[in-house]
């Protein structure tokens, strides 16, 4: 029984290191959806961003998301309308990645935000988990 659980545990914490890597190794190339509400102020505010992989065209969405793509360190968010066919920026932010495989995303105040990721499936979903910010200590 003791196998068994030891087991199910390490091939559990291989596929969520497998599924980090799919995240991590294909950022610069991917795009992605949420259907989450975004701004400085949301972002602050909620631990949990769920993000869907976009495979195909905008073409291919039938509902109102936001479109995240991430690029030569900068994510950029637009607001796209499905009934419209357009899209309007909803920010540009600087972006990195530690070896520690966090992903820190600086907001226009600032402020950086450090977020774990959790993958679902294959890939294909992730939930970015907002970790506590560190206060920065102030010099007398």
């Amino acid at each position: 029984m003791k196998n068994t659980l030891l087991s199910i545990l390490i091939l559990v914490s291989t596929l969520s290191c497998f599924g980090q890597s799919l995240f991590f190794d294909d950022l610069n190339s991917s795009t992605w959806t949420s259907s989450f509400d975004i701004s400085n102020l949301t972002f602050k505010s909620n631990k949990e961003i769920p993000l869907t992989k976009l495979f195909y065209s905008r073409d291919s969405i039938n509902e109102d998301v936001k479109i995240w793509t991430f690029r030569d360190s900068v994510l950029t968010i637009v607001n796209y309308s499905f009934l419209e066919r357009t899209d309007s920026i909803v920010g540009k932010y600087n972006y990195s990645v530690n070896d520690k495989s966090i992903l820190q995303i600086t907001l226009q105040d600032g402020t950086v935000l450090s977020y774990k990721v959790g993958v679902v499936s294959t890939g294909n979903y992730a939930v970015l988990h907002r970790m506590k910010q560190k206060r920065q200590k102030t010099k007398k």
